[in-house]
């Protein structure tokens, strides 16, 4: 892609100086006692079934989780996952889309009361996360949800 060529450019690029020694332009390598890696080099990188190419994904999980939070002090002894969602995506060129998805609201219980401004912040109540599961019975439907997915 275009960051991808642009990190390429980055890399490879050599500054052109005058030399001290008749005014004639030299070719300063930026790279120090490495080699800037060759066209060849970079073909390799990017060729199809190159071991230094990621898999393709077929797959994404997006979590976004809300958690506990206060704009006077710090939450002490850790700030509480309060909300679990996660969105499973295929991702399949233009018929991606979404496949399912998983939310919890999570009981915080080293800082069970919310504060103001994190129910102010996330629209989250007291209310909501006092009849919700713990993390630890969140986490354990979680994993079984993406076990249902393969």
């Amino acid at each position: 892609g275009g960051l991808e060529a642009a990190a390429t450019t980055q890399l490879t690029r050599s500054s052109v100086r005058p030399s001290v020694f008749g005014g004639k332009e030299q070719q300063k390598n930026t790279w120090g006692p490495l080699r800037p890696p060759t066209a060849k080099d970079m073909a390799m990188r990017r060729g199809a079934g190159s071991p230094l190419q990621p898999p393709s994904l077929e797959y994404l999980v997006v979590l976004d989780f809300e958690w506990t939070a206060d704009n006077r002090k710090a939450m002490l002894p850790v700030s509480e996952i309060t909300q679990f969602p996660s969105v499973l995506v295929r991702l399949a060129g233009n018929k991606s889309g979404v496949v399912d998805e998983f939310n919890s609201y999570v009981r915080p219980t080293l800082n069970p009361k919310l504060t103001e401004f994190s129910v102010a912040l996330t629209g989250i109540t007291q209310n909501m996360v006092d009849s919700a599961p713990t993390i630890q019975e969140v986490l354990s439907a979680y994993i079984s949800w993406l076990r249902s997915h393969g």
